[in-house]
């Protein structure tokens, strides 16, 4: 396993990493910079705005700092987490995602023309993974994995149409709810790797049947 932290790697900086980065700073101050780096006196995550609802993703939770609505056509930003022992399984779709990860650990892997390697990236590292890339995240420690992700309106939107209300129970997806997944992905062109291909990798998806199977 490659264990080098992705802010090792030569950054060279482009014209949208200005955009990005205001983005950053504007979703750290929505979330509450003091519990982000540990000031005396914060010891807990601040909890949702009530004006914010928490989305469920299949395990992972989302909520939105900046909507897909009000970041017109823009980047819109969101508070990934993803619980202890979830994955999000291999998959790919149009739109750049980045992540900066407030606190927790997690390995991302990024399938290219060299051999498949999760990376460990914890909290201050900074995570860019191109449109069209094959990637996977898994949280394989004992504690929340809490991030800020920011992508197009577009993948936004999928986000919203997938999600279902976080009630904070975590569960197998009820066959419907994971058939809405896979057809809402299909419409948005959003790759899903095969159970062949995500065990290859180290993860495994629950049994799918009828329809269920994941799209190619």
């Amino acid at each position: 396993m490659n264990t080098r932290a992705l802010r090792d790697v030569p950054f060279v900086p482009a014209p949208w990493m200005t955009t990005v980065a205001g983005y950053l700073l504007t979703g750290l101050a929505e979330v509450g910079l003091a519990s982000v780096f540990g000031v005396p006196g914060t010891t807990t995550w601040p909890s949702p705005t009530p004006s914010r609802i928490g989305l469920d993703v299949l395990g992972p939770t989302v909520e939105f700092l900046t909507s897909p609505a009000a970041a017109h056509d823009d980047f819109c930003v969101m508070r990934g987490v993803i619980p202890p022992g979830v994955a999000v399984p291999l998959h790919s779709h149009d739109a750049t995602e980045v992540f900066f990860v407030l606190s927790g650990t997690k390995q991302v892997l990024t399938l290219g023309s060299g051999p498949a390697e999760w990376v460990d990236v914890g909290a201050g590292d900074y995570v860019h993974v191109p449109r069209g890339t094959h990637h996977a995240h898994r949280n394989v420690s004992g504690e929340p994995l809490i991030e800020l992700v920011i992508t197009t309106a577009r993948l936004g939107n999928w986000f919203e149409e997938v999600g279902t209300p976080d009630t904070g129970t975590r569960r197998p997806p009820a066959p419907d709810v994971l058939a809405h997944f896979l057809a809402v992905s299909r419409k948005f062109g959003y790759w899903l790797g095969s159970p062949e291909e995500n065990a290859a990798v180290g993860i495994r998806l629950p049994e799918v049947t009828g329809d269920g199977s994941p799209p190619h």
